[in-house]
């Protein structure tokens, strides 16, 4: 028996990724009530989305405390990784400054 070949239509794409994620999340988690976790992560996760969409990215997941955002779909930009690196700054900026008393750590690739 012969399988058929599929033809999918693909696209290459070159994007940039955020990663960021909360400082001490593990020990506030243990410390903290669970309603209240997650109304912290609830408000951080808005600030972060905010940021990101506000940027030019998208929020792709939210993996516990941690935001995946990408920049280059579904449109792509000659500046994402600048987009991605000033939406990485800001959001250090903006949670830091905000009432929530978290800091967070971001990287890019």
């Amino acid at each position: 028996m012969r399988l058929a070949a599929v033809a999918v239509a693909q696209e290459r794409k070159v994007v940039t990724a955020l990663f960021c994620d909360l400082v001490g999340s593990t020990a506030m988690g243990e410390e903290l009530d669970p309603e209240v976790m997650a109304g912290l992560l609830g408000e951080y996760q808005r600030v972060c989305r905010r940021v990101v969409e506000s940027h030019g990215g998208v929020v792709e997941k939210f993996i516990g405390d941690a935001v995946v955002g990408v920049f280059g779909v579904p449109s792509s930009h000659e500046d994402d990784p600048e987009r991605a690196v000033r939406a990485g700054l800001r959001l250090v900026e903006e949670v830091g400054a905000s009432e929530l008393g978290l800091q967070v750590r971001v990287g890019i690739d």
